[in-house]
């Protein structure tokens, strides 16, 4: 794997960068440190030696991010400037994206000395709210909310949301470090204050750049007056939290990334589609036009057959297939299934509601006439921007929609799949195997009801084999798995290879290379695991049929699955490892309507209840605190960026004998200790373009989002070497304090749980021995029978049995 990484024009300090930006239309920034127009207090931070890293043109010009400064206003997506549009390019990759990473570090950069990093100059040096968004919200309606700070980074304090400090490493930056996820799809703004010094214990200050927004005369160059109203909001909406608005010297606005905004879009058109299919219709009638680009039929989408039936140690065993709509690229031609990230099934809404604003009143008047065909209007596309009922509404009349301007181009041609496009275009239908597992026991019942498991990265659904024992014994329950995208029988055939995730190539699903697909091969996994749930629904209204219910047959076990049982109406999931990370994501959608219809919505959506067998959050940088796959990235990431690393490659690492991963630990040890700290700078530039791309599907961003009322379990073992429990400031070179198991245990939160619950809710265990795949079986054997026999109890009757409490010890404290 190779890994092209950015270049010269991205430095980074301990792990977020510096963004060069063109010239601001070559305007004059007029202003000087001597300058008679600015405020005192202005002309004094203008003098200071020490100054933020703020330029607005020139061959200098920077903006830290995150900032609004940086994002395109046409199309709501971030804006880094690039000439390589490449998705190879992090660059490019980033501006995908339809907000900044919710777990990423913010690092502001500085010129002049070097900060001082004691208490003294820190404190009280940074603050941040969450405020609503100020296009919409004006500034008498909002109400900031002041997030709480903490000031050592070697003890995290629990109650608060952030740390700041000034890293050795990084003498010229002041770095934040968010200690819980920021909410998804919102805005923040925060400040930084001449509290902070530098060596010399001077204030900080800042450059004419931001002198130019920051002071009350109104801006000369008019294509910077919405940047000066916007510093200028902030300033008032910080002073609100206290914060001495002359003294702050840096301000800005930024949004977060959204997060499950697709794949709950991707339910939506789901739901649509089984109403077509109810009515007689078909899937095509759902995704249509756009949506539809090369007119699959889509007949018979989510219909089940029972291939073979099978009995192995007291369980009969089934396989079959189902029909399932994908979304990615899946041609080899070009590497195209590597290159290519889902498209959007519809035209932005936020490049409609800039035409609608600004564009020209042929354009405004053309637009609104398509939208009222389409049976919207330009008002209620507006009305979308604050009112959900609205969007809703908007989004499905835009499905499938090709919008023309009045020169009769297309109106957003890009289809980049984000928040603001969140319905999908479908590529395939493709007929995949399932495999399921029934007990084979006398007293249980004609119908039982079905549990969905996921299975581990690099592996496959054939490790339901090992599982199945366990989580049956005892229970009438049915167990069934496909193969996530790209595993198992899901290869992609290219020539006489076949491209597939295997432990020697976790890379064909991880595809760090290019960012925006392996987002989308998480967020294909998801919706799978809601297209099997759709199709089991399709299967279970044939079984329980007022008027004509389907026959049991030995030979179909599909007839046997109903989704009543135990624990309510639907059906429960089961995870481990990236398959609960998937489950994560599932979890989060299964139970939030999309329809009316609440018996459709139980029938075909609803889940139970959920277990998360050692997943891992903050994708990005929990990837490389893992020993099973972090020399993996660091191959990949340094084979595409050092010449020196190559010719090392080349010359000592013959691919059939040594792995790249042997070959990088053999290189590194090769290394001072300065070359080793210059490298981890690159690795810190990768996990930060990683996690803000990742963002929308990552775990840690989805596990709040499951309801309230759906029961969540989470199993872990302590010391997990392929997804940590958790990093370690100083002994992790890559470091996020949200990354890994534990944190998304405490930030959810999970009750820790060392004895038997009966009515569980938010839980957690914790295995003082095992290991990753314990779950699934093996070493040691006492740990995967616990695990199983809680698992059993908990997805089959509902109470978390713990038979074995030596096994778990207390989940330590953030």
């Amino acid at each position: 794997m190779t890994i092209r990484t950015m270049q010269n024009c991205l430095k980074l300090l301990v792990a977020a960068p510096v963004i060069w930006l063109a010239a601001c239309d070559n305007a004059d920034l007029s202003g000087t440190s001597t300058s008679p127009n600015y405020e005192e207090y202005i002309q004094e931070a203008l003098r200071a030696e020490t100054k933020i890293k703020f330029q607005l043109q020139g061959a200098n010009a920077a903006v830290d991010p995150p900032s609004f400064l940086l994002v395109d206003t046409t199309t709501g997506r971030l804006n880094l400037p690039t000439s390589d549009p490449s998705l190879s390019n992090p660059f490019a990759a980033i501006n995908t994206g339809d907000g900044w990473g919710n777990t990423t570090p913010i690092v502001i950069n500085f010129e002049g000395k070097p900060l001082d990093g004691t208490p003294a100059s820190v404190v009280n040096s940074f603050h941040m709210i969450k405020i609503d968004d100020p296009l919409t919200t004006p500034s008498d309606r909002q109400d900031p909310l002041p997030l709480t700070p903490s000031y050592d980074p070697s003890t995290l304090d629990p109650d608060a949301d952030f740390v700041v400090f000034v890293s050795p490493t990084a003498p010229n930056a002041l770095t934040v470090l968010l200690t819980k996820p920021l909410d998804p799809s919102s805005s923040y703004m925060f400040a930084i204050t001449d509290q902070l010094k530098d060596t010399d214990n001077n204030s900080v200050g800042f450059t004419d750049s931001y002198a130019v927004l920051k002071t009350r005369d109104p801006v000369k160059v008019e294509s910077l007056q919405p940047a000066q109203q916007i510093v200028q909001l902030a300033d008032e909406l910080l002073s609100r939290v206290g914060v001495n608005s002359e003294r702050i010297v840096y301000s800005t606005w930024f949004t977060t990334s959204s997060a499950g905004d697709v794949t709950y879009g991707t339910k939506g058109i789901t739901g649509e589609a089984i109403v077509q299919i109810s009515e007689g219709g078909s899937a095509a009638d759902a995704w249509r036009g756009t949506a539809n680009p090369k007119n699959l039929d889509l007949t018979g989408l989510y219909n089940m057959e029972t291939v073979d039936v099978f009995d192995l140690d007291g369980i009969q065993f089934s396989t079959g297939t189902i029909s399932i709509p994908v979304f990615l690229n899946q041609e080899v031609e070009n590497s195209a299934w590597m290159k290519t990230p889902w498209a959007a099934g519809m035209p932005s809404i936020a490049v409609l509601l800039n035409a609608l604003n600004t564009g020209s009143t042929a354009d405004q008047q053309t637009l609104s006439r398509q939208l009222i065909e389409l049976d919207t209007s330009a008002e209620e596309v507006k009305a979308a921007q604050t009112d959900p009922a609205a969007q809703a509404r908007v989004v499905r009349a835009l499905v499938g929609a090709k919008l023309t301007l009045a020169d009769g181009s297309q109106l957003d041609p890009d289809r980049v799949i984000n928040k603001f496009a969140p319905v999908p275009q479908v590529r395939y239908q493709k007929t995949i195997p399932y495999l399921m597992a029934i007990p084979n026991i006398a007293t249980c019942p004609e119908r039982m009801p079905v549990i969905i498991y996921a299975h581990g990265i690099t592996l496959s659904k054939i490790t339901l084999f090992p599982l199945a024992p366990g989580l049956i014994r005892g229970n009438c329950v049915a167990v069934i798995a496909i193969d996530l995208p790209l595993h198992g029988d899901r290869f992609i055939q290219d020539g006489d290879k076949k491209i597939v995730t295997t432990p020697e190539n976790p890379g064909v699903f991880l595809n760090l290379q290019y960012l925006p697909v392996g987002r989308d091969n998480l967020r294909q996994a998801i919706v799978d695991q809601l297209s099997l749930r759709v199709g089991l629904g399709f299967q279970v209204s044939l079984n329980l049929d007022n008027d004509n219910p389907r026959d049991i047959d030995s030979q179909n076990p599909l007839t046997r699955l109903t989704t009543v049982g135990p624990l309510g109406n639907g059906v429960a999931f089961v995870g481990h490892s990236l398959g609960a990370m998937v489950g994560i994501g599932y979890s989060a959608i299964s139970n939030r309507p999309v329809s009316e219809n609440p018996a459709s919505e139980i029938l075909f959506f609803n889940n139970t209840r959920s277990l998360f067998a050692n997943p891992g959050g903050d994708i990005g940088y929990f990837l490389t605190g893992s020993s099973r796959f972090g020399n993996f990235l660091r191959d990949g990431v340094l084979d595409g960026q050092s010449a020196g690393y190559r010719a090392y490659k080349a010359q000592n690492c013959t691919p059939d004998d040594i792995s790249g991963e042997m070959c990088f630990e053999m290189f590194w040890a090769t290394l001072p200790s300065e070359q080793q700290a210059a490298i981890n700078v690159l690795f810190n530039q990768f996990a930060f373009a990683a996690q803000t791309v990742l963002s929308p599907a990552d775990p840690v961003n989805l596990i709040e989002q499951i309801p309230s009322d759906t029961p969540a379990f989470m199993m872990m073992v302590r010391n997990d070497t392929t997804i940590p429990n958790r990093l370690t400031l100083g002994l992790d070179a890559v470091y996020s304090a949200v990354a890994g198991t534990l944190p998304m245990i405490w930030n959810t939160p999970l009750m820790q749980r060392e004895s038997s619950v009966i009515n569980p809710s938010r839980d957690a265990a914790l295995f003082r021995e095992g290991e990753h795949g314990s779950f699934i079986g093996g070493s040691p054997e006492a740990v995967t029978t616990e695990m199983h026999t809680q698992a059993n109890s908990y997805l089959g009757l509902g109470p978390i049995t713990v038979t074995a409490p030596e096994l778990l010890e207390k989940i330590p404290q953030q």
